[in-house]
């Protein structure tokens, strides 16, 4: 239920070219997907999310994408590529 919301708010965003509200979907849809032990799509929702706040150039958008990104390696238990993207 929370990703078909996620996702339908994602798309009027994207309709809207709104990147913010892009984000916050997309790192809902990244803490969703983790919690659902989904861990490939919580990354792919992940990388999508890093590469909207790089074009976005907002640090703290980015800093928060690294640590989502990070967190779901960490529940992988890859703890390398954990410690890679919380130090970035």
């Amino acid at each position: 239920m929370a990703l078909e919301k996620y996702q339908q708010a994602l798309e009027l965003w994207r309709q809207q070219e709104i990147s913010f509200g892009q984000m916050v979907s997309l790192s809902g849809m990244v803490r969703t997907y983790e919690s659902l032990k989904k861990y490939s799509q919580a990354l792919d929702r992940g990388k999508e999310a890093l590469s909207l706040s790089s074009e976005l150039k907002n640090d703290l958008l980015k800093a928060n994408t690294f640590i989502l990104i990070g967190r779901v390696y960490q529940a992988e238990n890859n703890y390398q590529e954990a410690l890679s993207h919380l130090k970035q």
